[in-house]
């Protein structure tokens, strides 16, 4: 994504785990549009504090994916950002199982 949150890639095992296809994601915000469960202190904070800091940056978390009201999956999450590019990259794995 850029620094603003917009989707610039995109894979198809992401496309699998969330259920969103590339061409309904790509150049839409990740934070308010695609995944507003993430649009929260821990998740987009901890990227935008990365991105401010203008140093390349690497950190890992976990966190409860609710991608609608009846499903939530947990997760790990690999944030990176790369300054010279302006771009961050998530990784997300799933780590647990849906929950309803």
């Amino acid at each position: 994504m850029d620094a603003e949150g917009r989707l610039v890639a995109y894979n198809s095992q992401e496309s699998a785990l969330s259920g969103l296809s590339q061409t309904r994601v790509l150049g839409r915000n990740f934070f308010r549009t695609i995944a507003p469960c993430t649009c929260v202190e821990e998740f987009e904070g901890t990227l935008q504090r990365m991105i401010a800091s203008e140093k390349a940056q690497r950190t890992q978390i976990e966190f409860l994916f609710k991608f609608n009201q009846q499903m939530a999956t947990m997760v790990d999450i690999a944030m990176t950002t790369d300054p010279s590019s302006g771009y961050a990259t998530l990784l997300i794995r799933k780590t647990g199982q849906e929950s309803q």
